[in-house]
């Protein structure tokens, strides 16, 4: 890390504030929030037919990226025995 750094937020904090740096920032959080919102609403009906098709959890985690705990709470919500 080079020396002319700050080393922790406190330090970051007093940083000159920029709204505009800011604002733009947060457009891009708002934005990538609704494509990984919808990337999971597409991913869900997959899962779905994967638990149906008695596929094993720890392969629908390899796939997805999702949690085994994740996968058997879907699963539970539409009444999929596993």
């Amino acid at each position: 890390m080079p020396t002319n750094m700050p080393t922790d937020w406190r330090s970051l904090v007093r940083m000159t504030y920029n709204p505009k740096r800011l604002a733009k920032l947060g457009s891009a959080h708002i934005e990538a929030r609704a494509t990984y919102e919808a990337a999971r609403d597409a991913m869900l009906p997959e899962v779905e037919s994967a638990l149906r098709a008695k596929v094993k959890q720890v392969e629908i985690v390899k796939l997805t990226g999702l949690t085994r705990e994740r996968i058997r709470q879907i699963g539970k919500e539409l009444g999929i025995e596993q």
